[in-house]
């Protein structure tokens, strides 16, 4: 869920990621090829990752979970 968060505004490169999230290369590497397999994040060359059409979706049906949580 993190990752979608820090991804729904603007596309960010790896090292953006693991600075917000202070999360392993690692780690992150391997949660970002999940989500990619799964269509909700892609790689846009010279911009970073970025959420797919499904992953701006996702982000909406969480909205107002994150309401709630505010």
């Amino acid at each position: 869920m993190r990752l979608l968060w820090e991804l729904r505004d603007t596309p960010r490169n790896s090292r953006d990621l693991r600075e917000a999230m202070t999360i392993s290369p690692t780690v992150l590497q391997t949660r970002l090829d999940e989500l990619r397999s799964a269509g909700i994040v892609e790689h846009a060359k010279g911009s970073g990752y970025r959420l797919t059409a499904l992953g701006g979706d996702l982000i909406a049906a969480f909205a107002p979970l994150y309401a709630f949580a505010s």
